[in-house]
């Protein structure tokens, strides 16, 4: 194998998905080739110091800006106007005898809908002997 292929082997084995077979052939091959040795190496540097690195601070001058800036963001521009969605253009009334109606009739409607669309279920019904408790009770 070459040293480009242990290279591969060697971020196998830093993010543990290196085979104990593989490992052991890899270590075989560290203990004699420099290169590859200096390569684990600067690749176990450059983790821990990734391990070790402050998160980058934000700079005063953002901070002002955002404390600054308007806190309610504009809902419209100034020369665009809010556009209302009309629904109904017109208004409907029925009388309520004729609403009572149609109500009844949506209700019948849907019993006799779902009374024929169901299948019929069987009903058990076990009845027990009755038993006569003598005695006193609090």
């Amino acid at each position: 194998m070459t040293c480009e292929t242990y290279e591969e082997q060697i971020s196998a084995l830093i993010d543990h998905e290196l085979k104990d077979e593989e490992t052991e052939v890899l270590f075989a091959h560290l203990s004699t080739c420099r290169r590859c040795r200096h390569s684990l190496q600067s690749v176990l540097d450059l983790r821990s110091d990734f391990g070790e690195q402050v998160p980058p601070m934000a700079p005063k001058e953002l901070d002002e800006k955002v404390l600054q800036s308007e806190t309610r963001p504009k809902l419209y521009a100034g020369d665009r106007k809010p556009m209302t969605l009309q629904v109904w253009k017109r208004r409907i009334s029925i009388p309520m005898p004729v609403a009572a109606a149609m109500a009844i009739v949506l209700v019948a409607g849907t019993i006799v809908l779902t009374s024929l669309w169901t299948s019929p279920q069987t009903i058990y019904v076990t009845t027990l002997p009755t038993v006569e408790v003598r005695g006193n009770f609090p």
